[in-house]
């Protein structure tokens, strides 16, 4: 995820972070599997922090977690269809 304008997380400034996440269509919850955050955008730059794996938790609606959950699992479902 790339910010026009940088994020701060504690004392921590960072522009763009990357992550890896697990969805789970049928709960509707997304895990954090790993992720980190960067000095630079698109990815570039320093990594600034880590961030550690987190349980499942609810996709809330209107973010881009709810679009990715959308996104993926109509994918999923068309596939299943085959």
């Amino acid at each position: 995820m790339d910010y026009k304008q940088p994020k701060k997380w504690g004392n921590i400034v960072y522009s763009s972070r990357k992550s890896l996440e697990e969805l789970d269509c049928n709960a509707e919850t997304q895990a954090t599997i790993s992720g980190r955050g960067y000095s630079g955008n698109i990815g570039s730059g320093n990594p600034i922090y880590t961030f550690s794996p987190k349980g499942h938790e609810p996709v809330i609606p209107d973010t881009i977690g709810a679009y990715m959950m959308n996104y993926i699992c109509s994918l999923e479902s068309l596939r299943k269809k085959d």
